[in-house]
């Protein structure tokens, strides 16, 4: 199993990255360090989800 951190951005896109540290300076960068730092902030803004990558299927 492979997980992302999907970030939710300010445009209408959000923004997937491979770790919690990118996650987390795109909260920073985008949000400030009240919401980065802080644990039950920073999942307001992040989210760990289960990546399945294109043609990975088993049919």
């Amino acid at each position: 199993m492979q997980y992302v951190w999907v970030v939710e951005t300010p445009g209408d896109v959000p923004m997937a990255v491979k770790t919690r540290a990118q996650a987390q300076e795109l909260v920073l960068l985008y949000y400030g360090s009240d919401y980065a730092f802080e644990p039950i902030l920073f999942k307001v803004f992040a989210k760990r989800v289960l990546f399945y990558p294109a043609g990975d299927d088993d049919e």
